[in-house]
């Protein structure tokens, strides 16, 4: 089951998921003093997903959909030419995904974490032209108010890898990489969203790199390294290109980049803006070795793609951290 974090909804009666309860002229900046890590955030103070921020003065209280199990991941109905992808829909910058007081499917009044776009590409097409790039026509996407997903009977591109994309007016462009093989049955996937004060809280962390672009602006992939599921530290890349890391203490959070890193803090996190290919990371755990999936960074978008630690010499076969 994806990580939950501390839900909220604004008493207006607006979902809430984010980092601050407030418009964004009353947001501070976002940064944080290095060597302190971002504090610990109150329990529900998050803006509202629909509109990006909450009502000033608004009064947050939790609701929470840990409780609610995800729903079954069928196998596709013809496994020479489809797959299944099931996951949830998360926020880039904690980690976890949308609560809600009574978990049920999405239906036409559902309103929060069903009204949110999702899109489905041959990855490879999505990252060469988003504009041009066509929908996989899948056979049954359902959805349900607690954010999961099942995207069921979804075509097998020849690239092997599928892009989701996450997209709102309020929100940035945000798609993930996933493998997808004819028959594969792909669960517990996050699909991840991006507000515009995480970014410009990352682009100032950072020291502004990028002049008055942010990261999303210039175009970024967010590098997730996983060992058995839980987020590696001290994971650094092989080549000479600028890459950004996170000094988060929470492992889930990802709010204050720190110019002055050079490898993964607690959160497993990297920010790189290049496109570089063959990108390679050392410091697996002893014994495995990093596997990518399809990443380019694309103007106006974040990409987001799990780095999972798998046996070396075993395709197949996570990495059991140690």
């Amino acid at each position: 089951m994806r990580p939950l974090p501390r839900l909220a909804l604004c008493a207006a009666g607006a979902l809430a998921v984010g980092v601050g309860c407030a418009t964004d002229a009353d947001e501070p900046s976002g940064a944080v003093a290095p060597d302190a890590g971002p504090a610990a955030e109150p329990p529900g103070q998050r803006p509202d997903a629909s509109t990006d921020s909450c009502p000033p003065g608004a009064l947050c209280e939790p609701y929470l959909c840990d409780s609610a199990p995800p729903p079954e991941c069928p196998a596709p109905t013809d496994p020479s030419t489809l797959g299944t992808l099931c996951g949830w829909i998360g926020d880039a910058g904690h980690g976890g995904g949308f609560t809600w007081d009574k978990p049920a499917p999405c239906d036409n009044d559902s309103g929060g974490a069903c009204d949110i776009p999702l899109a489905f590409f041959d990855a490879v097409e999505y990252a060469a032209d988003p504009e041009a790039a066509i929908p996989l026509p899948v056979g049954l996407l359902s959805r349900d108010t607690c954010g999961y997903f099942v995207a069921h009977d979804v075509p097998a591109p020849p690239s092997g890898f599928v892009g989701i994309r996450v997209h709102r007016e309020t929100w940035l462009e945000t798609w993930t990489s996933v493998i997808l093989n004819p028959g594969d049955v792909r669960d517990n996937l996050p699909a991840w969203f991006l507000s515009h004060r995480l970014d410009r809280a990352w682009t100032e962390t950072a020291g502004a790199p990028f002049g008055e672009q942010t990261f999303a602006a210039r175009g970024a992939v967010l590098y997730r390294f996983l060992a058995d599921g839980v987020p590696r530290s001290g994971v650094a890349f092989t080549d000479s290109e600028p890459a950004f890391f996170f000094s988060d203490r929470d492992a889930q959070a990802r709010s204050h980049v720190e110019p002055s890193l050079t490898a993964t803090g607690a959160n497993g996190a990297a920010l790189r803006t290049d496109t570089t290919d063959g990108i390679e990371a050392k410091n697996a755990p002893p014994g495995c070795e990093w596997r990518f999936a399809l990443a380019r960074p694309v103007p106006g978008r974040l990409a987001v793609v799990d780095v999972v630690a798998y046996a070396i010499g075993e395709p197949g076969e996570p990495c059991r951290a140690r």
